[in-house]
């Protein structure tokens, strides 16, 4: 079986292709768009595959201008036909109504939530030129969305909320929950991170007793739209939570380490409420060496320093940056709606306060005492090894897609999961 993959947003999809070579006899290839940020491509994880790609991943200029406003014309139209099953993500779902093969439309956030939606988050888009491609976008997005076989979400609101207003057939949407997948063998606490030269670690080990990293992007507007989207992270109420937790420990010589990247929608917002605060000498603004501020692999030394990792407080999901922390072994401090995550987990370990005074409180209680950040470190790493790691996570990926294959050609093949 031919598996095609578009759309490598965080590098999902290379995660999603690994897996499925390596615990399947499905033949997975990735594409990738010549123009894609460094953070899309498969190098910004993995920096030994730059310039020396496996024959599996392909790159081309697939989003090309003329494929923005028609993406009939895009390359991929004539490489999708010579796979049995095409997943995408983001905006690559526009090429579903071009395409003779079933979509899988994998949800990472904004693909469905904010993407089809143009009108409502118009005002962000500077200049007629980028108006007019959000609309062309929005448009093209829609009707992919209504052209996929079978969406892939999660039971959090916003996913919820979008899906509702696309008029989604419920039964199109996969029963089962798909893990964010991440290499927890490279995700590993590096003890020997607080020796390194590297200008942004000394800014953080010098002269400071509790490292708290928060590397999510600035999102603080609580506009409606923002909310039912999840594009509001909250990241003021730890701000505010990170002022009272140093009013509570005066002695303290603690620094909250955020990122300075341009994804950012609400940077200056940001800024002006630390200053607000009070609190800037006990913050530490993070350059990293691309406009998007970092890629993984670099991330690594920052996440092996802290002492806490710390990622929103708004709409009670998580991302990334949550199984990251966790697998490198350190407490995590995430709102979390418990309702979604028992539908999702036996257990977990992320601290979920959500008022400045809860994430004070539980600040404190971790800066207090080494011994319960240490045994929660543990419990974390359990969890993502457990839950997130390649090799656990990859057999849901491989079943759904093999239970859709039979389905769809139910006398062609037995499609067989490895150790099925």
């Amino acid at each position: 079986m031919r598996l095609a993959l578009y759309g490598n947003t965080c590098n999902n999809f290379f995660a999603v292709g690994r897996a499925l070579r390596r615990a399947s006899d499905i033949d997975a290839h990735l594409f990738i768009d010549a123009r894609a940020e460094f953070n899309q491509l498969p190098e910004s994880e993995s920096p030994e595959l730059k310039d020396a790609y496996p024959e599996w991943i392909h790159k081309g200029a697939y989003e090309t201008v003329a494929a923005r406003v028609w993406p009939g014309v895009s390359p991929l139209v004539r490489e999708f036909e010579t796979f049995d099953l095409v997943m995408v993500s983001g905006p690559g779902v526009r090429l579903a109504p071009f395409v003779n093969r079933p979509f899988v439309f994998y949800v990472t956030g904004w693909d469905l939530t904010v993407s089809p939606f143009p009108i409502r988050f118009l005002s962000r888009q500077q200049g007629v030129v980028s108006k007019a491609a959000a609309l062309f976008g929005g448009y093209w997005q829609r009707r992919g969305i209504a052209a996929v076989r079978e969406l892939w979400s999660q039971p959090f609101s916003p996913f919820q909320i979008a899906a509702q207003r696309l008029h989604v057939p419920p039964e199109r949407i996969a029963a089962r929950y798909f893990p964010i997948m991440i290499d927890t063998d490279r995700y590993v606490c590096d003890p020997a991170a607080r020796q390194s030269a590297d200008p942004n670690v000394r800014r953080l080990v010098d002269n400071h007793d509790f490292i708290v990293f928060h590397p999510s992007r600035m999102m603080l507007n609580r506009a409606t739209r923002y909310v039912d989207t999840g594009q509001w992270k909250g990241n003021d109420r730890l701000f505010e939570g990170f002022a009272r937790f140093l009013s509570a420990n005066p002695s303290a010589r603690p620094v909250l380490a955020l990122v300075d990247r341009g994804a950012s929608a609400d940077l200056d917002a940001a800024r002006q409420v630390i200053a607000r605060l009070g609190i800037e000498r006990h913050v530490a603004w993070l350059e990293g060496p691309h406009a998007y501020g970092f890629d993984r692999a670099e991330l690594l030394p920052l996440y092996s320093v802290a002492d806490v990792v710390v990622d929103e407080f708004g709409i009670g999901w998580f991302g990334s940056i949550v199984v990251e922390g966790l697998s490198m072994g350190k407490p995590v401090l995430c709102y979390l709606d418990e309702r979604v995550m028992t539908q999702l987990y036996p257990w977990h370990p992320v601290l979920s306060p959500r008022t400045p005074d809860e994430i004070g409180e539980a600040l404190t209680n971790l800066y207090i005492d080494p011994e319960a950040r240490r045994r929660l470190g543990e419990r974390g790493r359990q969890w993502a090894v457990e839950f997130h790691s390649i090799e656990r996570a990859s057999q849901r990926y491989v079943q759904q897609i093999v239970d859709l294959m039979d389905t769809l050609q139910p006398r062609s093949r037995t499609w067989q999961a490895a150790g099925a």
